[in-house]
């Protein structure tokens, strides 16, 4: 008897046709439900704007709050700009304690400011919407932060901010652009009172770096700014040594502090640097400190 052949292997014949496969059905995110605002939250708005807007202007000033943070929760889904606990108390845990700065940078005075380490827009977007003549820089290390506030300054039409991805450190360190033109900061429209409301309508605030063109770019040189503002960034004396190369001489800083400010002030008293004490402002809402220093 012959050896029985087998034919060669390969792919195995089949009379019946493959069925394709069925496509996995594809994850779907369970849509966010939209924010509301709660009654006791709308009362907290409107209460911490009253005392830093026109009474014309409260309404839209408010509106335009509410539409900022829409915009913040349906970015939070993946990049956690704010803690997922706090997506109910944004108004008070977030934008009272952002506008409660606004009296301490109208004391300082000043045009121009850059919000260190911005992340979801605190306290520098409510600043900006209570004071549109100031110029605002948001200055956050982080792509996603970054983007957000990028799209976020587009989305509400804020003329005169801009939002920069680079770390402090970093931007310390730039050329000095002292006898630059570029590094020269444009003013506001004539009417506007420095740190507060115009009387009259100024012509729009032009951005801190100069003339840029969309995107926000890095600026080439070190800017000089009139005010910076540091809320959960870092202990007193790191951030005073970290922005004292951007701040022009009489300009200052206003930082966000807990319980501890008492032992931060003491560390920073130790090594002021080309900085005196401004102002303490305890207590300015139930938990915060406000400590406001001035180049000199």
């Amino acid at each position: 008897m012959s050896p029985r052949r087998h034919p060669p292997r390969g792919p195995r014949a089949s009379s019946r046709a493959r069925r394709p496969s069925p496509a996995r059905p594809q994850a779907v995110e369970a849509p966010l439900p939209p924010i509301t605002f709660r009654p006791e939250e709308d009362a907290a708005l409107l209460a911490a704007l009253a005392p830093l807007v026109p009474a014309a202007d409260l309404d839209a000033t408010a509106e335009a709050i509410r539409a900022f943070l829409r915009g913040l929760v349906r970015w939070n889904v993946r990049s956690n700009l704010v803690a997922a606990g706090d997506r109910d108390r944004l108004v008070r845990r977030h934008v009272v304690e952002s506008l409660a700065c606004v009296p301490l940078l109208d004391h300082l005075g000043g045009e121009t400011l850059i919000d260190l380490g911005s992340g979801g827009g605190f306290p520098g977007i409510p600043i900006k919407l209570v004071r549109p003549g100031i110029r605002v820089a948001l200055l956050e290390s982080r792509r996603i932060k970054s983007l957000f506030l990028k799209r976020t300054i587009r989305e509400l039409g804020l003329s005169g901010a801009e939002a920069w991805q680079i770390r402090i450190e970093a931007l310390a360190t730039l050329p000095d652009g002292a006898a630059s033109a570029e590094a020269e900061l444009p003013v506001s429209g004539e009417g506007a009172r420095p740190g507060g409301p115009a009387a009259t309508a100024p012509p729009a605030p032009g951005p801190i770096s100069g003339d840029l063109a969309v995107g926000d770019p890095l600026p080439a040189v070190r800017p000089l700014v009139d005010l910076v503002t540091a809320r959960a960034v870092a202990a007193l004396p790191t951030i005073a040594e970290w922005v004292a190369p951007v701040v022009r001489s009489g300009g200052g800083l206003v930082t966000f502090k807990g319980s501890r400010v008492d032992d931060e002030i003491e560390a920073w008293r130790q090594a002021p640097g080309p900085w005196e004490l401004e102002r303490v402002e305890r207590e300015a809402v139930p938990g915060l400190t406000l400590v406001a220093l001035r180049r000199v």
